[in-house]
């Protein structure tokens, strides 16, 4: 390396500022050597002494320091282009295989893929709505206008309180889905009734009591029940009588004329004269317990138990052995013509009274 002429700085040429003719990277440097150099110039003036001169020498950069320093700032720089090197300004055409979105050689590749042409894009960009074209009121005329996003939210307000309304748990017909499960639930009244819509049914409702109405003229009205829906269920007839058959069930049987005359009476007496008793209805009967005897109850076969008869009063019979008498008491007598016959014709029990040469026998049969 040749030795510099430290008279004037070195600067790299292609790091010098045409304008200044300085290292613009060494810029301090380069004045303090600019000092240096004036005070020689103007030391017939000024002049330095050599001690002078080296203190002011050793605070600035040493040459082979600074010579180091402008060697590493040119190796730096010379992979650098300037401003005026040609390759800037050369426009070569590009060639090569193309990729990406992009496919064959340049300077003319294609697309890999179809794309849109100019054409098409201008067609869809038509195709869309224009901000200012959207209109966000919901009660707008204009047919080709599109609504907002905001009026989106309105409907969709509406819709959510209607939902509401639908799915509500309430049955007093105050509310949308109440009205509506009653005209499904009486379709065919309604048809019967010419209502075929809401106004005809406001209509229709108008001429009927309200609830408070209703229940005001049903105060102390008698209140369904399963008797007396059965009761009403009953076919009337001439001589008949309503009587229950089981739980809320009713059904008819016969009820004579004379039944009535009998029912119609107000006491026991009353009765026994229409059912032509007479005294024997009302005479005190013998005994504490038991039936009272009529006149076909008389005579038959006695019997007793305890002392007590069970059967007819006065009992006869007759056998080859003769005839007998039985009484409810227990008396018996037979008797028979026949000397000759000793057998009695019926069987006492304890003593025999004889009578008439054994023609008649007194005793009792129990």
């Amino acid at each position: 390396m040749s030795t510099p002429d430290w008279s004037i700085p070195y600067v790299p040429e292609n790091v010098r500022d045409p304008a200044a003719g300085v290292n613009l990277g060494f810029q301090a440097i380069d004045e303090a050597l600019t000092e240096v150099k004036d005070g020689a110039d103007t030391a017939s003036a000024d002049r330095y002494t050599k001690t002078e001169a080296d203190a002011l020498l050793a605070e600035k950069v040493a040459q082979t320091d600074y010579e180091a320093r402008v060697i590493a700032v040119d190796s730096a720089l010379s992979g650098r282009a300037l401003d005026t090197d040609p390759r800037l300004s050369d426009s070569r055409t590009p060639t090569g295989t193309a990729g990406g979105v992009l496919s064959g050689t340049y300077p003319n590749p294609g697309f890999a893929v179809d794309m849109a042409t100019q054409a098409e894009l201008g067609a869809v960009a038509d195709a869309k709505v224009a901000i200012a074209a959207i209109v966000d009121d919901l009660l707008s005329v204009d047919a080709s206008a599109p609504l907002s996003a905001n009026q989106g939210r309105v409907i969709k307000g509406l819709l959510d309180a209607i939902n509401t309304t639908l799915t509500s748990d309430d049955f007093s017909l105050d509310t949308f889905q109440e009205i509506v499960d009653f005209i499904e639930l009486n379709r065919a009244t309604l048809v019967a009734l010419s209502i075929s819509s809401i106004a005809g049914l406001e209509a229709a409702l108008a001429d009927r009591y309200t609830q408070a109405e209703a229940n005001l003229l049903l105060a102390g009205k008698q209140p369904s029940a399963a008797n007396l829906t059965a009761l009403s269920g009953l076919t009337g007839a001439a001589d008949t009588l309503p009587y229950f058959t089981g739980l809320g069930a009713l059904s008819l049987t016969t009820l004579t004329a004379y039944a009535r005359t009998l029912l119609d009476d107000a006491s026991a007496t009353a009765m026994h004269s229409t059912l032509e008793l007479g005294s024997a209805a009302t005479r005190t009967a013998l005994g504490s317990a038991g039936p009272l005897y009529s006149r076909d109850s008389v005579l038959g076969t006695v019997s007793q138990s305890a002392g007590v008869p069970t059967g007819a009063i006065i009992e006869s019979g007759s056998n080859a052995n003769g005839e007998y008498t039985r009484w409810a008491d227990g008396t018996q007598i037979a008797h028979n013509d026949n000397a000759a016959i000793t057998t009695t014709p019926a069987t006492f029990v304890g003593t025999i009274t004889k009578v008439d040469a054994s023609k008649l026998w007194i005793g009792r049969w129990l």
